[in-house]
Formats: structure tokens, C-alpha cells, sequence
């Protein structure tokens, strides 16, 4: 079930950033949303607080967007 989540949280970084992006950026998204999923379920974050978060680590790593 773990390889599943993994697949479709990849399967959606590379729909939102395209085939252009660094690999690297791919990488850094997937450990932002997955660390995020964790504090979540480590009952440190709640959803609204885990959403706010990612999205100021998004803003700070892809500014342009």
C-alpha cells in the first residue's frame, strides 16, 4: 500500500511540474509533502496547518509559480 501512495504522490509532483523540472526538484517536493503526511500523522500538525506549510515550502522553492 506504501509503494502505491509513493506512486501517485510522484505520478502527481510530475504532472504539476511538467517533464522540464531538475530531478532533484522532484525529489525536494516529494520529501516536503511526504514529511508533511508524517507530522500529520505524528498528530504534530493538523491538515489546515500541514497545507499552509507546504504551500510557504512551495512558494520559497518555486517562486515563480
Amino acid at each position: 500500500m506504501r509503494e502505491g501512495i509513493s506512486a501517485e504522490i510522484r505520478r502527481r509532483i510530475t504532472a504539476a511540474l511538467g517533464s522540464g523540472a531538475w530531478p532533484e526538484l522532484y525529489d525536494t517536493v516529494e520529501t516536503i509533502i511526504c514529511g508533511a503526511l508524517l507530522q500529520v500523522g505524528a498528530g504534530l500538525l493538523d491538515y489546515r496547518r500541514m497545507i499552509a506549510h507546504v504551500e510557504n515550502m512551495l512558494r520559497l522553492l518555486l517562486p515563480e509559480t
